[in-house]
């Protein structure tokens, strides 16, 4: 067992360790005034619509600019890379339908799935995305007992082409790195575990499958591609080339909960980004967390100690963290929060971090609805 220590940085942040020192915190610069382009996905009671904001290092407003990408019901599923946004909704006609929006290009594309199956009850569990193909897994009721696939939508094809490819667990999670597809899967007919199953890119063939034991929550790439994998009180780093695996065990005092986030969003160092629950750190449920995944540090940031008791209850009214990126230009977190207002606002709140510790909240801007997806365009 590793040893976990404790830091307190200007009563600020808590920062949660691994054999490391104060200086692993600290940013490499203070980070440059440049112009970005923020896109706000926000839950506006139940509907996701989009806000654009323009911003740098000191200053944060809203931007009327319009989008293609037409509002809809929170998805089931969703997943973001770069500026690329999926969204799964299931329909009330035995199918579903995927919207895959481009915020660099404006353009949206939907793509009716699964009305071929003839499964009123099917269930989709993850969806991720490459430039050439769109990835589904799903869960089909209509045999006995349940049977699973992944689908393979080819986005060059015209008529959006697709083949379906059978593995014999249930999948729970998708991640894509060194041009392989990575399903986790759960054994929900015979022993309740989990594994990983390898799917290469080119050919679509399963090369290889791999035992996880038990618990394991959600799959993604690092900044090294390689594969995540999260447990309650570990995770797991598989190499997307060797399909070695080595496990990173902490405390439940010290765990960084990112299984329980679906974020994606990392900074330029690899660090990534994400809702999580402080325990008795703070009264809130979610705050905005990082953890470097190199040197096993843990970052929380406070709302108790960035901000006074009138600014969190009377003038930005925060209830809890509902999305989490980073501007790594301006050396920025973003931070999405729902109001206490009954009806469903939000706002976005930003943080400035630099090369001496200081940790600062700089300002906030109020928003319709509860930040869902937070998008940096430099």
């Amino acid at each position: 067992m590793k040893t976990y220590k404790i830091f307190f940085a200007l009563c600020v942040l808590v920062l949660i360790s691994c054999e490391t020192s104060d200086d692993e915190s600290r940013p490499d610069d203070d980070g440059k005034n440049v112009n970005s382009d923020y896109v706000v996905l926000q839950d506006n009671d139940g509907i996701l619509t989009t806000q654009f904001l323009n911003a740098d290092a000191e200053t944060i407003t809203l931007n009327s600019k319009q989008t293609s990408l037409v509002p809809k019901a929170v998805p089931q599923l969703h997943y973001s890379s770069g500026a690329v946004f999926l969204q799964y909704h299931k329909n009330d006609t035995c199918s579903g339908t995927i919207t895959k929006h481009d915020f660099e290009t404006d353009q949206s594309t939907e793509i009716v799935v699964f009305e071929d199956l003839n499964d009123c009850n099917l269930t989709a569990t993850a969806i991720v995305q490459t430039d050439e193909a769109i990835y589904i897994s799903y869960v089909l009721t209509n045999t006995n007992p349940n049977s699973y696939g992944i689908r393979v939508i080819d986005m060059s094809a015209a008529d959006f082409s697709f083949v379906d490819i059978s593995i014999d667990k249930k999948p729970i999670d998708l991640a894509i790195a060194n041009e392989r597809l990575f399903i986790l899967t759960f054994d929900e007919q015979i022993t309740d575990e989990n594994g990983v199953v390898v799917m290469e890119l080119a050919d679509n063939s399963l090369i290889h499958e791999k035992a996880l034991g038990y618990d394991a929550r959600r799959i993604f790439r690092n900044a090294q591609d390689n594969v995540i994998v999260g447990y309650d009180e570990l995770h797991g780093n598989l190499n997307s080339e060797t399909l070695a695996i080595s496990y990173t065990q902490y405390e439940d005092e010290t765990a960084p909960k990112f299984a329980f986030s679906s974020s994606r969003n990392f900074d330029s160092q690899g660090v990534l980004y994400y809702p999580s629950d402080p325990g008795t750190n703070s009264t809130y449920p979610l705050v905005a967390s990082s953890y470097n995944f190199e040197s096993n540090l843990v970052i929380l940031y406070v709302y108790d100690e960035l901000l006074s008791e009138e600014q969190r209850n009377f003038e930005y009214k925060i209830k809890t963290t509902s999305a989490v990126n980073f501007d790594n230009e301006n050396r920025l977190v973003l931070v999405g929060y729902e109001k206490i207002e009954g009806e469903k606002k939000g706002g976005l709140l930003r943080i400035k971090l630099n090369s001496t510790n200081e940790i600062t909240a700089i300002d906030n801007i109020d928003l319709d609805g509860v930040p869902f997806e937070i998008f940096v365009q430099q």
